[in-house]
């Protein structure tokens, strides 16, 4: 119910004062006097007045009885004002006293009663719940008097409104709801009012159902489940360890994690549910690697004093290793399993032994997800593998026999001939006995044969056999006369006894050794081969050949020199493989004789008291020592005084015959012999001339 707000209206009472004519004075038997409003509202300025009935003059107002508490009255207008604060009922008793003796005029008892002011209905704004969630919300009233009691209708069910205003409860149906609330304050005032609240479905929530952990190289399954919202659900990942995948209707993980991946790690998405709701997910996975394993079988052995190369196998953790080892000093091994070393003590007499060492291994990966493994292993250890061949020397078309000897290794051996070894080869597997038929010592030379040991442990050791060919051949050089004197070329031939199955070649060589003076320097070679002109002369007998047919003569180019002409044999080979030779050298003598002149060279010539000689001719020795003349008279005529002369020629003919230009005269030699004479010159018919060099005198000659 509601209470119209009071009105009050003073009207103030007029006092008319005639100077004239008084005004008669109210008497108590005719004037009423008249109560204010009686209505007021708690809240709200209360204003209003007594008046006196008739109106007249009236000199104040006074309260007899009763009280006016937040009001107040004027005694001298009648007006009650104020701001009452509560409501209540105000019962009083006003009189109206008139004149200076204070006639009572009138006397009145009112009563105002202060009412509630009207209840002002709770704000209501809209609201939202969450279908499953708690919902909790206080409304409250303002205005009317007194404490506020609510009660509503048409709540979302789960929901109740407490008599205090306290809206709360689960709301358990999605969907938008109108509710009126009626508010009643402790005067019995009561308002109504309407509200709204929209209860959304349940909150989209995430679970985790994933195994405790995934394994490297594992299949790895698992789920995202959604509730809440509003079905269907959209999966989708935004990180993930690499290789997994969600399916985007049912939630399912799956995957094979990899070993980058090992560690903590976090699937993490978004699930999105039909009315585009979005919630966001989560899940912690540790990655474990698989269990470190390491094997040693197999590990080739290891040979003393050699570099070794091996490795143990490691397999699982993160595939990246911290390895070591512990057992012999040489033993080292790396990250990846790779053992190094040399082994630099043998074993006893079982030429092998095992030495025993621990693998100790830990991966690399986060704290907390590291992997360690030791495993024992063992290697033996070999003495190298060697073998030496013996075959030595065998003579042309000769079967030869040797043996393959092997030791170090692992016995038993077996012995193999090389790649590329020619037929007539043969060796023993087990024994290593090497044999060449007399087909393969046709040919004269070195021959070496790849043979190939492997020990039982798959060593293998590669020697070379090597089996020389020999052949001496014998050599005969015929066909130079001896001596030859005054030749200018001699023949010569080279033969052998016997063929051989090889090509047999080498040089001949020349040299010329005159018995007189040497050969002045820069004077090309005085005995050559007429093939090439020069004393040097390749020559080879063909394979199975007895002689060599194209050789050609000697050439002498300076005849009658007395010296020696040497013919050897040098650089002897037999199927390109050097031998030595026993051929003794050939040598053509030229013998030395006393100088001769040459017929018809000899000439007297004469001018006035000068008469010179010449004449020409050979000195195989190379030198002249003096040179005799006698003069012969004329016919009719007579010669007197000293009439021949020994003139000596030693220096001039070193002279000579030590010159270049000198070089292709041999022992030839011109000399013109001077005189003075006395006498009429007429009467020298002739003179007559011998030469002496050092083998002997030359028979005279006389000139004509």
């Amino acid at each position: 119910m509601k209470f119209p707000t009071a009105i009050s209206i003073v009207c103030p009472s007029l006092l008319l004062l005639m100077a004239l004519a008084p005004v008669p004075a109210l008497h108590a038997a005719t004037a009423t006097l008249q109560c204010p409003l009686p209505l007021g509202t708690a809240g709200v300025y209360y204003a209003s007045g007594v008046t006196v009935v008739p109106p007249g003059t009236v000199a104040l107002f006074a309260l007899t009885a009763g009280s006016l508490n937040d009001l107040t009255l004027n005694p001298k207008s009648g007006q009650i004002t104020g701001l009452p604060e509560a409501p209540e009922t105000l019962s009083f008793t006003i009189q109206a006293k008139y004149g200076s003796d204070e006639i009572l005029i009138a006397s009145s008892s009112c009563t105002i009663k202060i009412g509630p002011p009207p209840v002002v209905p709770p704000v209501c704004t809209p609201s939202t719940a969450q279908d499953g969630s708690s919902y909790n919300r206080t409304i409250a009233a303002s205005g009317g008097g007194g404490s506020f009691s609510y009660t509503a209708t048409g709540l979302p069910p789960g929901i109740t409104l407490s008599p205090t205003g306290t809206l709360s409860g689960i709301p358990s149906t999605a969907g938008s709801y109108t509710y009126e609330i009626t508010t009643a304050d402790t005067f019995g005032q009561s308002v109504e009012s309407s509200c709204s609240i929209n209860v959304a479905p349940p909150l989209l929530t995430t679970a985790c159902n994933l195994p405790q952990q995934a394994t490297v190289g594992s299949p790895f399954s698992g789920s995202i489940t959604a509730s809440g919202g509003t079905p269907q659900y959209s999966f989708a990942l935004t990180s993930a360890p690499a290789g997994f995948s969600i399916n985007p209707s049912s939630g399912a993980v799956n995957g094979t994690p990899t070993v980058a991946e090992i560690g903590p790690a976090t699937i993490q998405g978004t699930v999105t549910d039909k009315n585009s709701t979005t919630t966001t997910f989560s899940c912690s996975v540790p990655i474990k690697s698989q269990p470190i394993t390491i094997a040693c079988g197999g590990l080739p052995p290891a040979i003393v004093g050699e570099a070794y190369a091996g490795s143990v196998t490691i397999a699982g953790g993160s595939q990246t290793y911290n390895v070591s080892a512990t057992g012999p000093s040489w033993l080292n091994i790396g990250n990846t399993g790779t053992i190094s070393g040399s082994p630099n003590v043998a074993g006893a007499a079982s030429n092998n032994f095992l030495v025993n060492f621990n693998v100790s291994v830990t991966d690399v990966a986060p704290a907390g997800f590291q992997q360690s493994q030791t495993q024992s292993c063992s290697l033996q250890v070999l003495n190298r593998l060697s073998a030496a061949c013996s075959l030595g020397a065998v003579a042309a078309d000769s079967p030869a026999t040797g043996m393959v000897s092997a030791t170090g290794g692992l016995p038993p051996y077996s012995y193999a001939l090389g790649a590329g070894v020619p037929a007539g080869w043969t060796i023993n597997a087990a024994t290593g006995a090497i044999k060449a038929a007399a087909s393969v010592t046709n040919s004269v030379g070195t021959f070496s044969i790849p043979v190939l040991v492997t020990d039982s442990s798959s060593q293998t050791s590669e020697t070379s056999c090597s089996l020389d060919v020999t052949y001496t051949p014998s050599l005969t050089l015929t066909g130079l006369p001896t001596p030859a004197n005054n030749q200018t070329s001699v023949s010569i031939a080279l033969g052998q006894t016997a063929p051989v199955n090889a090509p047999v070649s080498g040089t001949l060589d020349l040299t010329f050794q005159p018995i007189g003076p040497g050969v002045p320097a820069g004077c090309a070679p005085w005995a050559t081969f007429a093939q090439n002109q020069l004393p040097s002369l390749p020559f080879t007998i063909g394979s199975g050949q007895q002689t060599e047919a194209s050789l050609e003569n000697i050439m002498l180019i300076t005849p009658g020199v007395a010296g020696t002409v040497t013919v050897s044999i040098n650089d002897l080979t037999v199927g390109g493989t050097p031998v030595a030779t026993s051929v003794a050298p050939v040598i053509l003598t030229i013998q030395s004789s006393p100088p001769s002149i040459t017929a018809g060279s000899l000439v007297l010539s004469k001018s006035g008291n000068a008469v010179a000689v010449q004449f020409n001719g050979i000195s195989s020795t190379r030198d002249l020592q003096s040179a005799s003349v006698t003069f012969n008279p004329a016919a009719g005529a007579t010669l007197s005084g000293n009439t021949s002369a020994t003139i000596p020629l030693t220096g001039e003919a070193v002279q000579y015959y030590g010159d270049s230009n000198s070089c292709y005269e041999g022992g030839a030699f011109g000399v013109t012999l001077s005189f003075t004479i006395s006498g009429d010159p007429a009467a020298i018919g002739s003179a007559t001339v011998t030469v002496t060099n050092s083998a002997g005198v030359s028979a005279s000659r006389t000139t004509q």
